[in-house]
């Protein structure tokens, strides 16, 4: 007799909801319900014990949040209607959202009063905008300049992309082109077509409201994909290889096989959850559920790895001590900032705020990452951290 529709985050003067509902007149009468995020109300009447008449008397139905779907109820826009012989009501409105702030709400459908034998039923068309702009209204606020930043980001990456293939040319010609700057370049080349498809959905979305899922979800499997091969070179270099070494130990590679094995089934399993278990009624972005907790704890886990790789490498080659210590600190950096910030968005920036907040830092550190692999590689006499010195004919 309750269930929930939807959720978007509506700014505090400029959203504006559009529905078109049907049902038939015989499950009458169901109702409207306008939840927000704080925890005496959405919390309080998602996944409780609470009864469906209790869930209601959480709102406040003189501030419109809750709609009675029949025609007596003028400010719902229903009339009655007839499709396929069946007597239905249809309900078409808009109504603004008016709030103090930015904030999340969440959509639901009730009918305390039901017939035993009757489910909820509901046909639905809802449209959820902000503001006026052609390119964003679409967006829920929470989503806001994730396009922006996704355009800006392939546009550098593609740089980035052109500028590994000058740089491979290079260390081609001198010998010194190996496997791991192999492993950056398709790194690299997998985050710049991730992104560029996440562009292409985004930019459909802000036209449609829909945008093409599978585009999204390709996009975010190439950058699942470039983080597995990226963090795979890190920990080659942390092992030596390459750089003082040209092959590593059996039990090495065994390691790192179960290293590798376990991010991709974090990364499976985050996709099933996902696509199976996922739940917008509570999970706000991706790093609330538990594959995202479980991703996190993998990179804190590789990174002690890669800090005693690190150690052991330069006990063994001290002469290469310069390079080591500088990569061994500005890759913690990498290693750390994501848990670090996923863990400050959860104890301090808004819930509406979160999955852009992150999805621009995510990007930055990744540019941050590859960048400076590029500059420690960059074939200069001038570049004192340059790893490579042995040829790839030795």
């Amino acid at each position: 007799d309750w269930g929930f529709l939807t959720r978007f985050v509506f700014l505090a003067e400029h959203g504006w909801i559009r529905y078109q509902l049907i049902y038939p007149q015989e499950y009458c009468c169901e109702n409207l319900l306008f939840y927000y995020d704080e925890p005496y109300q959405w919390d309080a009447a998602y996944n409780t014990n609470l009864n469906c008449s209790s869930k209601e008397r959480l709102l406040d139905p003189a501030s419109g949040q809750i709609v009675p779907l029949n025609p007596l109820y003028l400010g719902s826009g229903c009339i009655r209607d007839t499709i396929n012989n069946v007597k239905v009501f249809k309900c078409t409105f808009a109504r603004r959202f008016r709030a103090s702030r930015a904030r999340w709400w969440y959509i639901a459908i009730s009918n305390c009063n039901r017939n035993p034998k009757l489910p909820l039923y509901l046909e639905y068309n809802i449209n959820m905008t902000n503001g006026y702009l052609e390119w964003n209204k679409e967006f829920s606020a929470d989503e806001f300049g994730i396009l922006i930043t996704d355009v800006i980001f392939f546009a550098i990456f593609l740089v980035m992309s052109i500028g590994s293939i000058v740089i491979a040319a290079i260390l081609k010609s001198r010998q010194l082109f190996h496997s791991t700057y192999k492993y950056y370049m398709a790194a690299l080349f997998l985050q710049t077509f991730g992104i560029m498809f996440a562009v292409i959905h985004y930019s459909i979305y802000s036209r449609n409201g829909v945008g093409v899922e599978f585009l999204r979800l390709f996009g975010r499997l190439l950058l699942a994909a470039s983080d597995l091969v990226f963090l795979l070179m890190v920990i080659l270099l942390a092992k030596g290889y390459t750089v003082v070494r040209g092959r590593i130990s059996p039990g090495g590679l065994v390691k790192i096989a179960v290293l590798m094995t376990l991010y991709v089934i974090a990364y499976i399993a985050l996709y099933i959850y996902e696509a199976r278990f996922f739940d917008p009624g509570e999970v706000v972005y991706l790093y609330e559920s538990p594959a995202g907790i479980g991703l996190i704890c993998l990179r804190i886990i590789a990174w002690f790895w890669f800090l005693y790789a690190n150690c052991i490498t330069l006990k063994d080659y001290p002469d290469k001590r310069l390079f080591y210590s500088w990569f061994i600190t500005l890759y913690s950096i990498w290693f750390l900032v994501l848990p670090g910030l996923v863990l400050c968005a959860y104890l301090w920036i808004n819930k509406w705020a979160r999955a852009r907040v992150v999805n621009g830092i995510e990007f930055t550190i990744t540019f941050y990452a590859y960048s400076l692999f590029m500059l420690l590689t960059w074939p200069s006499r001038v570049n004192s951290s340059f790893p490579f010195h042995i040829r790839t004919t030795q």
